[in-house]
């Protein structure tokens, strides 16, 4: 089972904010393969600016996920024994994008 509930704030017409947070219950393991629950939020800033027929887009991301359950969580730790596995129940993740996008019309 699994929701999420994302919310789009237009603040002119160069920026904008999203908020995504989202929640995911694999009570059996299918998807993930164990039983866990996992909460995450996304938050993106946007801006974006056009010239013609080109426009630029630049978007900061910073997720954060959470993970609950037996043998849950992100192998982000050092092990703590030699051949185990470290896992921590959350991870955080930031990172950038620059697109650019080009309009033509084509005539035959």
């Amino acid at each position: 089972m699994a929701g999420q509930s994302p919310a789009h704030w237009v603040l002119n017409k160069h920026w904008s904010v999203t908020e995504r947070p989202e929640v995911h219950w694999d009570r059996k393991g299918r998807l993930t393969g164990f039983i866990q629950t996992v909460k995450a939020d996304t938050t993106t800033l946007e801006y974006r600016k056009s010239y013609r027929q080109t426009t630029g887009i630049m978007r900061l991301k910073h997720r954060l996920d959470g993970s609950w359950g037996r043998a849950a969580g992100s192998s982000a730790v050092p092990a703590p024994a030699p051949g185990a596995v470290g896992l921590s129940p959350t991870r955080n993740l930031l990172g950038l994008a620059v697109i650019l996008t080009f309009e033509l019309q084509l005539r035959p």
